[in-house]
């Protein structure tokens, strides 16, 4: 099964306050999110992943979305455990052409891939018009935030090749 999310599988519309605070979101093939596990042209905004777990069996899986090809603003991870093979992210495992971050932390939390690209905020960006822009990790105080993989780890995005980060 792909696209397996918290609140819905696929996302073409706009959610708002979303929240993941406990359980297990698994996709047995790609994109696990927290919120939603693949984000087509909707929007994520506000959402929160503050414990549980987002496990993607194989590529894609992120805090708020596994994939993201919308747009995502002011998402929090500050706890839980993000997991996959690659592309995986505090907020997005994998964001693609024409999908804008904005406004997005970690301050607390795991983002583990067991093979390639892992990043706090995003796994990967590709693309030509791929845009992030003020995002952030850290430690908030009393919290942990652990990031890694074998190869491609990055605090703010683990795999950038074509996109934008300010």
């Amino acid at each position: 099964m792909s696209d397996s999310g918290g609140i819905t599988g696929f996302n073409s519309g706009d959610i708002t306050g979303g929240k993941m605070t406990g359980g297990t979101k698994t996709a047995t093939n790609k994109n696990a999110g927290g919120i939603a596990g693949s984000t087509l042209y909707g929007s994520i905004t506000d959402g929160s992943m503050t414990g549980g777990k987002v496990v993607s069996a194989d590529d894609a899986a992120g805090g708020s979305a596994g994939e993201n090809k919308g747009t995502i603003t002011g998402c929090t991870m500050s706890g839980g455990t993000v997991t996959a093979k690659k592309w995986t992210g505090g907020i997005t495992g994998s964001s693609l052409d024409g999908a804008v971050i904005t406004g997005c932390s970690m301050t607390g939390g795991t983002v583990t891939g067991s093979e390639d690209f892992v990043g706090g905020i995003a796994g990967q960006m590709h693309g030509d018009n791929a845009r992030m822009e003020n995002c952030t990790v850290s430690e908030a105080a009393g919290s942990t935030t652990q990031i890694s993989a074998k190869n491609g780890v990055g605090s703010i995005v683990g795999y950038l090749i074509l996109g934008t980060v300010k």
